[in-house]
């Protein structure tokens, strides 16, 4: 009878601790880093209330790396309608440790419960990050940076190690739409310790667009990576004409907008509004794949309209920009003709220009004329 009870209540004790390891989570729960002398970084972890409860957590350290770990927040409360919080510990590694692999566990656990008066057993929640550093044998380490742009590349090298460098390249690979269509090694240079040097190459194109670079440094017989995305040049959208056939007076004319695209990748969710009259007359949302023309329609109403032209303006939406252009509407009884309308901001500032112009060239004379 004894060892029935032993084993009934240890099942409900196993029962609340798995329903208590469910009630807390956190992420990400494990970070993998690799040893750089000198290494400072801000880790952050987030602590998921997934049972909706009210807890107070310690934040604690142990393992190979405890004198090197700072935790930021050693105490945290999570509400009852806090989804998740988020505690941060920092790392300060010194510039020399032994080669090998050093494990810390960060662990976020809840007070110790007893019994309540009732007799319920509860437990306490907690859960575990873990850090894996790893320190490997050469004692060789080159902090690499990436600066890009438009098409020219700076790659900063910084001897962090403690022995000379001889021998350091960068291999720039381009990539478009994850094909490799670029690459260009650059040349190669000394670096002794604590010494900067930069490595400055360029990539002689104007095709506009989103890419993706791969740099691969090269030093001795040691390699690290940086990957970066850049674009060239910006995303635009222009309107290349309006037409309207089938056209007939007081009926609903379709105005076929032909839009075009610069860019190498997909533009989704892009749309126009048409304003004619004070009245706007939005398209449906499309998506533009690279380079191509797409025509989308707008519906207008002409029901009561009067023969004679109109102005519209039409603004185009995508990627939080909008591109803008006026068009001139002439509507007969079964024709409808658009065309660009004539900007008169550029004669403006056109005339402006010219008058600059004339009165510097008649205050210099006068200047002259005088003298």
């Amino acid at each position: 009878m004894k060892n029935i009870l032993k084993k009934i209540i240890l099942t409900i004790i196993l029962l609340i601790l798995v329903k208590n390891a469910a009630a807390l989570g956190i992420g990400p729960a494990y970070k993998n880093i690799n040893f750089r002398p000198g290494l400072n970084q801000i880790i952050a972890l987030n602590l998921y209330n997934t049972d909706n409860q009210e807890s107070t957590l310690t934040i604690s350290s142990s393992g190979d790396l405890t004198d090197y770990i700072k935790i930021k927040n050693k105490s945290i409360t999570l509400a009852q309608n806090d989804s998740f919080k988020t505690v941060y510990y920092e790392i300060n590694l010194p510039k020399i440790l032994k080669p090998g692999t050093y494990e810390e566990i960060i662990k976020a656990a809840e007070a110790p419960k007893s019994l309540t008066k009732s007799g319920t057993i509860t437990s306490s929640l907690s859960v575990t990050h873990k850090l894996t550093l790893n320190v490997p044998p050469h004692g060789k380490y080159v902090d690499a940076s990436l600066d890009i742009n438009n098409t020219n590349f700076i790659i900063s090298l910084e001897n962090i190690g403690e022995k000379n460098i001889s021998d350091a390249n960068a291999e720039i690979i381009i990539y478009e739409n994850k094909e490799k269509i670029f690459n260009i090694t650059a040349k190669t240079l000394a670096l002794e310790p604590e010494e900067k040097r930069e490595i400055k190459t360029a990539w002689n194109t104007k095709k506009i667009g989103e890419y993706n670079a791969v740099v691969i440094i090269s030093y001795d017989e040691f390699k690290t990576k940086i990957e970066r995305d850049f674009n060239i040049g910006e995303i635009k959208i222009s309107i290349e004409k309006i037409e309207v056939n089938n056209f007939k007076l007081d009926e609903i004319a379709k105005l076929d907008i032909y839009l075009e695209s610069n860019w190498n990748k997909i533009i989704k969710d892009v749309y126009a509004d048409v304003i004619i009259n004070k009245n706007t007359i939005r398209t449906e949302s499309v998506d533009i794949n690279p380079g191509e023309t797409k025509v989308i329609p707008a519906y207008w109403d002409t029901k009561n309209l009067n023969k004679g032209t109109y102005d519209a303006n039409v603004v185009v939406h995508y990627e939080n920009k909008i591109f803008e252009k006026s068009f001139e509407i002439l509507v007969s009884e079964n024709n409808v003709e658009v065309k660009p309308a004539f900007n008169t901001k550029y004669l403006l500032v056109s005339l402006l220009i010219v008058l600059i112009i004339i009165s510097a060239l008649f205050y210099q004379k006068k200047i002259k004329k005088n003298g």
